[in-house]
């Protein structure tokens, strides 16, 4: 236990590219995994994700559940409002957890080169060159002077109708390490990969608009 316990507190001290960086290192397709729908076809690859809400939802709805019932054992609920809140708070998060109960499903299909994006009965799909990788920006907007750090970035998964998906588990600013992965990971995946700017000699695309071709705007 306190071995896992320090490489758990060890691997929170090393950076975003670095703990990125050793994920590619043993799946090269991070955070996706490669063949685990359609009958584990060759080059179709998944990543599954579980809303965040839903997780926080359950733990309320836990804690708020098990105090109910202890009011109730001992007869509390009779002399307090604050049963009566416990229980809004209760059926709130039950709602919650139903309404996210689905994971997001983000499938990358290299063989007809085209990605699905899938929330319990609803799905959307496209070709490869909506889907990328990109290099974000920390937003520093509003902070006071004094606690700005050197800039600090990040990589995510974006594309049209889809919903963005962090990369990296935490920021960091080594800006050359993390672009290099971005990249690499990109062409792994053989998908675009687009730099923090706009406009920018960073960039790599590999897929273009059927109108448009390679090299066109």
């Amino acid at each position: 236990m306190w071995s896992s316990l320090h490489k758990r507190l060890s691997r929170r001290k090393r950076s975003g590219a670095d703990m990125l960086q050793s994920d590619l290192a043993k799946n090269p397709f991070h955070p996706f995994q490669l063949g685990l729908t359609y009958g584990d076809r060759s080059r179709v690859f998944t990543l599954r994700v579980a809303y965040k809400e839903r997780f926080f939802a359950q733990l309320v709805a836990f804690v708020t559940g098990a105090i109910i019932l202890i009011m109730l054992a001992s007869d509390i609920h009779k002399d307090t409002s604050i049963f009566v809140y416990l229980n809004l708070i209760f059926w709130q998060n039950c709602a919650i957890i139903v309404t996210f109960r689905n994971d997001r499903i983000y499938i990358l299909d290299e063989n007809s080169a085209t990605y699905s994006f899938v929330v319990g009965q609803r799905s959307c799909s496209g070709t490869y060159h909506n889907i990328y990788i990109r290099l974000s920006k920390e937003n520093t907007q509003g902070q006071p002077l004094s606690s700005i750090t050197p800039p600090q970035y990040h990589l995510v998964l974006d594309g049209v109708k889809i919903d963005q998906q962090r990369i990296t588990k935490c920021s960091c600013s080594d800006l050359k390490l993390l672009r290099k992965l971005g990249q690499k990971l990109a062409k792994n995946l053989n998908i675009n990969y687009f730099d923090e700017a706009n406009v920018s000699v960073f960039h790599n695309v590999r897929h273009w608009p059927a109108d448009k071709g390679a090299g066109g705007y």
